[in-house]
């Protein structure tokens, strides 16, 4: 049980090491993003049987991501129109499928026997 705490906690400081070295945690953070699939990963553990909760946020979370990075695009398009704008908007887009494959992640390892 500790070795799957261990190796979450370890993937989890991947990602905020990967931000640290490069300088970049900043771009790597977007508040908006993470709510989207904090939220989406919450109600679906919500809805599901208390067996199941776990492997349910996980999903969530993926599919709430994957939703948030469509809705980011039809936003991103219909209101930028440059390409010197159009880069750093694109570049928060992905933040949100990111986060929800980092979520799914996270939960799989946490299901894992």
């Amino acid at each position: 049980m500790a070795r799957k705490y261990i190796a979450s906690i370890g993937f989890l400081s991947l990602f905020f090491g990967v931000g640290l070295y490069a300088n970049a945690l900043g771009v790597l953070l977007d508040m908006p993003s993470l709510m989207v699939v904090l939220i989406g990963a919450f109600c679906f553990g919500l809805a599901s049987a208390p067996e199941h909760r776990l492997a349910n946020v996980g999903t969530g979370a993926l599919v709430s991501g994957f939703i948030g990075g469509l809705i980011g695009l039809a936003l991103t398009a219909s209101t930028y129109t440059t390409m010197e704008t159009i880069g750093p908007a694109l570049s928060v887009v992905c933040l949100t499928p990111l986060y929800g494959l980092i979520g799914w992640s996270f939960t799989k390892m946490l299901r894992s026997s």
